[in-house]
């Protein structure tokens, strides 16, 4: 019953985490993230620059198309698509040189069925 505003709230956290990541020690960084904290990430990655070499993605709880935005679209229904008309379509920039891998759970219900009501 709270996801809209869960939501709301990490993509608005990415600063504090690229400013944490930007203050460790090391030449190369990795991140994972779960959940609600891939928004976090991507957040991170998108609007304040945060340079990670390699970032993983756990049971996502944003589209797969909000990091690739070519895949083809799962939902038979008309809702707002693209990053320009407030969906998540290609709110994760080509410019962004981050290596991604996303695990995902085609059985999870919270990011299957779940999401799609």
């Amino acid at each position: 019953a709270e996801y809209n505003q869960s939501e709301f709230r990490a993509w608005k956290c990415g600063r504090g985490l690229a400013q944490y990541v930007s203050s460790l020690p090391g030449a190369t960084k990795n991140i994972m993230a779960h959940s609600q904290g891939n928004n976090v990430v991507c957040a991170a990655l998108r609007d304040y620059g945060l340079q990670v070499d390699n970032y993983i993605i756990m049971q996502g709880a944003a589209p797969a198309f909000c990091y690739d935005e070519n895949l083809a679209w799962a939902f038979s229904y008309v809702t707002p698509d693209h990053v320009n008309d407030l969906g998540y379509r290609g709110y994760l920039p080509a410019t962004v040189s981050t290596r991604i891998v996303n695990f995902s759970n085609p059985n999870d219900s919270v990011t299957g069925i779940v999401w799609e009501l």
